[in-house]
């Protein structure tokens, strides 16, 4: 259970239930991760349901620091469903991260060749995950170190999540009398971090047809705040209400005819 604020509670467990009653996911084989949010009453609000095709048991549940959640347990699923990679043995460790709303954003698979059973997730101050749990595999898939007989602890360490999708682009940096002279898109925000609604306001040196989107941390287009042509030196003004998104970073991205330009921002709450 994870007390996530005055009216909201999240309970999170396993599920070999089909859709009925209060699960209203559809069963993705013999059990599934089942996360549940109800209101302070007890009221359901929402729930979701992630597995494979064999059977998942739920172990841990962390709120992660961009207002997200992640899950850990045990699969013994191949690449199927939710999961998407293939299994190294009997069971790996599986943690699924999602956002405030439940929908997931990735998962991730980590095993030797034969059992591995994660019992806690924790968050590193840098970002990343720790896993710990127990393991009877020798050296092998994800485990770099020999079985000293039985099942020992295997405490596995997970990178922080990185911005790819938009960061891998190329660009030169502007010479500063560029700028000054005005001969670059030019990309602001206010404020930066935001709760609610975020103004952008942007200009570009000639007139051409610019794009002005919203992606998230993992370079998936949210919406798009202008689609036209702008006129050269105009100050064009843009709100995004964030009201209906997780919090975390996203990026914005003014697109024009030959320029790219981005600027990160934060929502919180």
């Amino acid at each position: 259970m994870l007390n996530i604020s005055n009216n909201a509670i999240l309970l999170a467990g396993h599920s070999a239930s089909e859709k009925n009653g209060d699960k209203s996911p559809l069963s993705r084989g013999g059990k599934d991760y089942w996360l549940v949010q109800i209101n302070g009453n007890g009221n359901k609000q929402w729930d979701k349901a992630y597995g494979g095709s064999g059977e998942e048991t739920l172990r841990s549940l962390i709120q992660d620091k961009d207002g997200g959640y992640v899950l850990g347990g045990t699969s013994s699923s191949g690449k199927s469903g939710d999961k998407s990679q293939a299994s190294q043995g009997a069971s790996d460790y599986w943690i699924v991260k999602t956002n405030a709303a439940g929908t997931k954003r990735w998962d991730k698979r980590l095993g030797g060749n034969n059992e591995e059973e994660l019992r806690s997730v924790w968050q590193t101050n840098n970002g990343g995950y720790l896993l710990g749990g127990r393991s009877n595999s020798g050296i092998s898939g994800d485990k770099t170190q020999s079985g000293q007989g039985g099942n020992d602890y295997w405490l596995v360490q997970v990178a922080p999540e990185t911005v790819t999708a938009l960061v891998a682009t190329k660009q030169s940096i502007p010479a500063q009398e560029e700028l000054a002279a005005g001969k670059l898109l030019v990309l602001t925000t206010f404020p930066n971090p935001f709760a609610q609604e975020l103004t952008i306001n942007f200009k570009v040196p000639q007139t051409q047809k610019v794009s002005l989107k919203v992606y998230d941390s993992q370079g998936q287009e949210i919406t798009t705040l202008f689609q036209g042509e702008a006129k050269a030196a105009q100050e064009y003004a843009c709100q995004w209400q964030a009201g209906k998104s997780a919090p975390g970073i996203y990026i914005l991205q003014l697109q024009g005819k030959k320029q790219l330009s981005h600027q990160k921002v934060v929502l919180t709450r």
